[in-house]
């Protein structure tokens, strides 16, 4: 799919990501943002210096945040347990904990998201 984007279309889908935790030491990661730990565990973007790097590094930036993305979910799909669909049938606790476990991740990714477009609302505003 071939998309063309301006700078601000550019700023907007870097402003909509976070790079995970494997990418907060990259160069140009860490010089347009700030990770609060702890309770926070967020991930804030330094307009400023989102505004001075040039289109290939914005564009580099989101690429970095969606390959991290990508690599977390590998690696979850490659730590899954090698159990039968029988196994599973008769193990219902373990049925019980994959279900938590997906509803916990899909919650999490929902609410990131939901609070992205919330911050950027009132930066637009």
């Amino acid at each position: 799919m071939n998309v063309k984007l301006d700078r601000k279309g550019l700023l907007s889908l870097v402003n909509g990501t976070e790079p995970g935790y494997g990418a907060f030491e990259h160069p140009l990661i860490k010089k347009c943002g700030t990770y609060c730990g702890g309770f926070v565990d967020e991930w804030t973007w330094d307009l400023e210096q989102l505004n001075e790097i040039t289109d290939e590094e914005l564009y580099e930036i989101y690429n970095i945040c969606q390959d991290e993305s990508i690599n977390i979910q590998q690696e979850i799909e490659i730590n899954e347990f090698p159990i039968t669909e029988e196994q599973r049938a008769n193990m219902p606790e373990l049925r019980f904990m994959e279900d938590k476990l997906n509803w916990e991740m899909n919650t999490s990714i929902n609410n990131h998201i939901l609070g992205n477009i919330l911050k950027q609302n009132k930066e637009v505003k």
